[in-house]
């Protein structure tokens, strides 16, 4: 027995015919009569008796019609105490971070608003790669994955939406001095933070600031395998790095200097489209005005 069946039946018996039923519900007649015959069928039961003019209830389609009633108010007082215990349920959100951005600075005030506002809601945090990030969205770890949008690999469960701009930037160690990079050492090697593939326009934008007016391609790209091993190589050895200098963990590094790079990218909140948060259209819209950026 289906909700629909049911709403079939009674819309029959309360305007007299299969059509009147149709017309009320929306629904072609023949819906209509297969519906209430499958009604039939599942209790072996006449509860119709069909005429020219209409149908009118059979003795065992009064009698059913009391039960259908009574299931009908049980299932609705059913489905409101269900509703009633889960807007009382204590709620739970899980956030990822990418370990190329730094949970400590910018973004923990707007964390921490958005967590004063949802008292009731228990929160939890993960720092870690980002294929490790997608893995857990992908198989419902955590609810929501905040990296830079250059930085996901777009799949068709996963949605997106930028909050914030960001700022990149090279960082170089102190001892490479003023701020003319042409004066670089054309063989000096790039630390690789994973912030997507580089354009070609990019790519020589990248070159000419490390290699001057040499035209010298960059020489090296070394992977790190987590940020801790950038801030502790950059802050050793002759290298050049990219991150955000206003999210990312460089910026606490020290005595790290830093030039300014053209490249337009936001971060962004990624999440799983088949086991989306009710808690995260909120989530969203509460860092994009904690940011008061136009992002579009």
């Amino acid at each position: 027995m289906t909700q629909t069946q049911i709403d079939c039946f009674f819309a029959a018996v309360r305007t007299g015919t299969v059509s009147g039923a149709a017309r009320e519900l929306y629904l072609s007649v023949q819906s209509v009569s297969s519906n209430i015959q499958n009604l039939e069928k599942e209790f072996s039961l006449t509860l119709l008796e069909r005429h020219q003019d209409g149908v009118t209830l059979t003795e065992d389609g009064r009698r059913f019609i009391k039960f259908a009633r009574s299931w009908c108010e049980n299932y609705e007082s059913t489905l409101r105490n269900i509703r009633e215990l889960y807007s009382n349920m204590s709620q739970r959100f899980s956030v990822a971070f990418s370990e190329w951005i730094d949970p400590l600075g910018e973004l923990f005030d707007a964390f921490k608003a958005f967590k004063d506002i949802h008292s009731d809601t228990e929160f939890s945090a993960v720092h870690c790669t980002n294929q490790l990030i997608l893995d857990k969205l992908l198989c419902g770890e955590v609810d929501v994955a905040i990296m830079c949008d250059t930085q996901v690999v777009s799949g068709p469960n996963l949605d997106m939406e930028a909050f914030a701009r960001e700022k990149l930037c090279f960082y170089m160690p102190p001892y490479v001095k003023g701020d003319d990079v042409s004066k670089l050492d054309p063989v000096l090697p790039h630390l690789d933070a994973p912030y997507g593939a580089w354009s070609e326009e990019e790519r020589q934008e990248f070159t000419r600031r490390m290699s001057g007016n040499l035209g010298l391609p960059v020489p090296s790209s070394y992977i790190m395998p987590n940020f801790y091993s950038v801030i502790a190589s950059a802050e050793a050895v002759p290298c050049c790095v990219v991150s955000d200098s206003r999210f990312g963990h460089l910026t606490s590094a020290q005595g790290l200097r830093s030039i300014p790079l053209n490249r337009d990218t936001s971060l962004c909140c990624v999440w799983n489209k088949k086991d989306e948060n009710p808690l995260l259209p909120e989530f969203v819209k509460h860092l994009k005005e904690y940011f008061c950026e136009d992002i579009s």
